[in-house]
């Protein structure tokens, strides 16, 4: 019999191909969102009832899957009914890739935003696998015509060489193209938040201690009309409201009175849930974690306090009290004077709407004025600068071209919450002014925002050109088998 050509790839290792990029993709997204670890799991606990761990579970789930896919694609031996049940297995996996992707971008659009400043950012990786599969594709096509010789690769080789020239003349945003921009203002949100109890003296003094340049908190309004620290409309994730107050803890948080909100303990379910590995990790001493288990609500003259004393900027969001709170009218004068009061107006931030802005601009000038922008949605910032505002306060979603009409206009850009270090490297190439983090503390200590230099990048890209290359050449050169 003659040779034939034949199709190397059955179409059992090409859907271990799909799997095991799915796969990638999927450990990629989560192994590189640590931050969004605990909120998601939180909503999945609310959802099913179960209290698990789903997110690692998910992991787990996938790397079987990723190693799987990848023995098959070395190795194609283990039958018909290995390939049902990887047929079977492969099948729900990619289900649930998209049912999980779906879910998780339909409650938290942003995250979309996020995937691709991730796939931007280790743009090296993804050009790398096209550059492959282009080298793959092209081979084996030569390979299947059954044509061989330089007459049949050189135009292979033509096409292959101008898709391994794009990234050269459109590197990734993460190779160095010269002096970084400034590095971003870190803002710690709700205080040095990943080290110590959230929105608690302990974790605002820490901030500072690190070297933050400002302050993130959240007030809500006490009973009796004094503002304090809390972002959540209850009482009951981070106090030991339940214990103190049974049968309160479902309540809004300004339905107590400050009495009843300071004799509550906003420190303890910290280190009993040890929500970000401090104390497995020992990253707090046993003097700390004392302090951290007998924090206090805080009130916001209690902040004041240490923002003069640290001198750092603040920046808070008013959380409205429900309608029929007796001094629901009263929460913007009541801090709007009380900050006065403090003599701090240079170090406030003032996140205002259009109404609060014109009170702020015409009795407080120093204070900065701040607006809060719909990443997906963003207001024209020549009504911005007309108002009075300095800052826009925006999700990290905020695309890169509003990014620049922004700082265009003369606005400086805040951008929250951004929890990994690839993320805020990320932003600081953009060129963002300052960012709202939970995790100030490894923010401050990053150093340049790249991965690679230029020259480094070239030699990486010539290096991983010519083993593609060379994987061309040998697919292309083999003939087929005898059938």
């Amino acid at each position: 019999m003659t040779p034939t050509p034949n199709n190397p790839l059955r179409s059992g290792q090409i859907f271990s191909g799909i799997g095991l990029l799915h796969g990638l993709l999927f450990l990629s997204f989560w192994l590189t969102n640590s931050g969004f670890y605990t909120t998601t799991n939180e909503y999945l606990v609310k959802l099913t009832g179960a209290n698990l761990d789903y997110i690692s579970i998910c992991l787990v789930f996938a790397v079987l899957v990723v190693g799987w896919s990848a023995a098959r694609l070395v190795w194609s031996g283990g039958g018909r009914l290995g390939d049902w049940l990887y047929a079977v297995i492969g099948a729900l996996f990619i289900l649930f890739f998209y049912g999980s992707f779906w879910l998780l971008f339909s409650k938290s659009p942003v995250q979309m935003v996020r995937l691709q400043q991730m796939l931007s950012y280790y743009r090296i990786g993804l050009d790398w696998l096209i550059l492959s599969g282009a080298a793959i594709g092209l081979g084996l096509w030569v390979r299947g015509s059954g044509r061989s010789g330089w007459k049949a690769l050189l135009p292979v080789f033509i096409l292959y060489a101008a898709i391994w020239m794009i990234p050269l003349f459109f590197p990734p945003i993460s190779v160095s193209r010269g002096q970084p921009p400034e590095k971003p203002k870190i803002i710690a949100h709700r205080g040095a938040s990943m080290l110590a109890p959230e929105n608690t003296l302990a974790a605002m003094n820490l901030a500072v201690e690190l070297g933050a340049y400002g302050l993130e908190s959240d007030l809500h309004l006490s009973l009796d009309g004094v503002p304090f620290l809390m972002h959540d409309d209850s009482l009951a994730r981070t106090t030991d409201v339940a214990a103190v107050f049974p049968g309160r803890e479902k309540e809004r948080a300004e339905s107590f009175t400050l009495a009843e909100v300071q004799a509550l303990n906003a420190g303890k379910w910290f280190g009993e849930s040890d929500p970000f590995g401090v104390i497995a990790n020992d990253q707090a001493s046993p003097a700390q974690l004392e302090t951290y288990t007998t924090q206090q609500v805080p009130t916001l003259g209690d902040l004041l306090d240490v923002v003069r004393q640290g001198k750092v900027v603040l920046i808070f969001d008013l959380k409205q009290p429900p309608e029929k709170h007796p001094f629901r009218d009263l929460f913007f004068p009541v801090v709007f004077e009380q900050i006065r009061a403090a003599q701090l107006d240079a170090q406030i931030w003032f996140l205002a709407s259009p109404e609060q802005a014109q009170v702020i601009g015409a009795q407080a000038p120093a204070m900065t004025l701040v607006y809060g922008v719909d990443y997906d949605n963003p207001p024209a910032p020549e009504s911005l600068v007309s108002s009075g505002y300095k800052i826009v306060n925006a999700e990290f979603g905020l695309s890169p071209a509003w990014i620049q009409r922004y700082q265009a206009a003369g606005l400086r850009v805040n951008l929250y919450t951004v929890e990994e270090a690839w993320q805020f490297k990320y932003l600081w190439l953009l060129g963002v002014n300052s960012i709202t983090s939970s995790n100030a503390g490894q923010m401050l200590s990053l150093q340049r925002p790249e991965l690679f230099s230029l020259p480094v990048y070239w030699l990486i890209w010539i290096i991983l050109g010519s083993a593609e290359a060379r994987l061309l050449w040998i697919l292309g050169r083999a003939r087929g088998r005898v059938v």
